[in-house]
């Protein structure tokens, strides 16, 4: 089932433990970019992402050899996002002597029978959350707190119960409360996400007190470069100088060539690779 958090599991325990190993790859989108691409692409992707050089290909035999002796003796944390076909695993990791001892594979689906066709070792089916859970999540979401504001608790129900339990739906329509704080201007919002608000505000020093927290996402990228790309951004080095409320700001794998003169003092958590400071 779409929504129901797979893709935000396996990011949680994909940044717990990619520490551990000496390459590791989040490849999202499986099923979508191997529908827009074809697969000889997705392993072409795969190697790129793993910083691996290799000859060009246009076979996927050609592209199996390739990905089995670049990996054969690596420790390798790779994650296979909302994977749909069986030929979409033979091609980009088939079986686990592809990749060197202590390697781990992780990929999320939608169709539970899909992976015990390929042999998986250990499944996890993920569970929608309860009324309460889902309650919850919405609340925090749309008004930073466990409870809605005063004139807002029939609607919120009403929200929850059309979600059916998916944290995803969840979030969003929680995220849609936010942006109607103001529509036009993102700089006046409560909280950002969208990489294009965020870019937005700090290009074009917006920033006001009213943002509490930042948090990028790529969307629908094919991969989240952990490992060797960081995205670049041309702010200011007084990007932040206006946000003068800002709690939690997470920016992984966001790089700053011009630098940054300081983070507001409101900060309470900081996640950022690439931090200048």
């Amino acid at each position: 089932m779409g929504g129901i958090g797979k893709t935000t599991i396996a990011r949680a325990v994909y940044e717990a433990i990619r520490g551990e190993f000496k390459a590791c790859c989040f490849m999202r989108n499986v099923r979508e970019m191997s529908e827009k691409n074809g697969f000889v692409q997705l392993q072409r992707d795969l190697l790129a992402s793993l910083s691996m050089s290799s000859s060009y290909f246009h076979d996927t035999e050609d592209g199996k050899n390739i990905i089995k002796n670049a990996f054969f003796n690596k420790k390798v944390l790779l994650v296979l996002d909302d994977v749909s076909e069986v030929k979409q695993l033979e091609n980009l990791a088939e079986v686990q002597d592809w990749f060197g001892p202590g390697s781990r594979i992780i990929i999320t689906a939608r169709d539970m029978h899909l992976l015990d066709i390929h042999g998986v070792h250990v499944t996890y089916e993920a569970k929608g959350l309860d009324q309460e859970e889902a309650y919850n999540l919405f609340c925090l979401k749309a008004f930073k707190q466990l409870e809605p504001k005063e004139g807002y608790s029939s609607l919120s129900k009403e929200v929850v119960k059309y979600t059916k339990g998916l944290p995803l739906a969840v979030e969003k329509w929680g995220g849609i409360f936010v942006y109607e704080e103001s529509p036009s201007n993102p700089g006046k919002r409560s909280r950002l996400w969208s990489k294009d608000d965020i870019h937005q505000v700090l290009i074009n020093d917006m920033g006001t007190e009213a943002i509490r927290s930042m948090v990028l996402s790529f969307g629908h990228d094919a991969f989240y470069w952990f490992w060797s790309k960081p995205f670049e951004a041309h702010w200011s080095i007084e990007a932040f100088s206006k946000i003068t409320q800002l709690r939690y700001l997470s920016l992984p794998c966001m790089e700053l060539p011009l630098g940054l003169n300081h983070l507001p003092r409101s900060l309470k958590v900081l996640h950022w690779d690439f931090c200048p400071l």
